[in-house]
């Protein structure tokens, strides 16, 4: 990615935590229920992506307590499954805030 990558949980995507290392992922567009077994990683990107972020200052951030390449399998992971949006900065304000 480059450096003017965004990345950001889906606005239409509800989390709810079932038990400490299973949640639960509501996604109101698709109407689909995904559970997923989380790791401490998984947990921190999602509490940590509740607002959108730079994606080279996640990246380097997260690398700080964990390996690159982990935290780059899990958001990729998590952009597969429609949990989390990758996207390149536009400069039509109009389109940011449909996003």
């Amino acid at each position: 990615m480059t450096n003017d990558s965004y990345i950001k949980l889906k606005p239409s995507m509800y989390i709810l935590q079932e038990t400490e290392s299973r949640y639960k992922f509501v996604q109101t567009g698709r109407r689909r229920i995904l559970t997923f077994d989380v790791d401490p990683l998984a947990k921190e990107i999602i509490e940590s992506l509740k607002q959108e972020k730079s994606y080279s200052e996640f990246i380097s951030d997260f690398s700080k307590r964990y390996r690159a390449s982990d935290v780059s399998d899990c958001l990729r992971t998590m952009e597969s499954q429609g949990i989390v949006r990758i996207f390149k900065e536009q400069k039509d304000s109009k389109f940011q805030r449909q996003i």
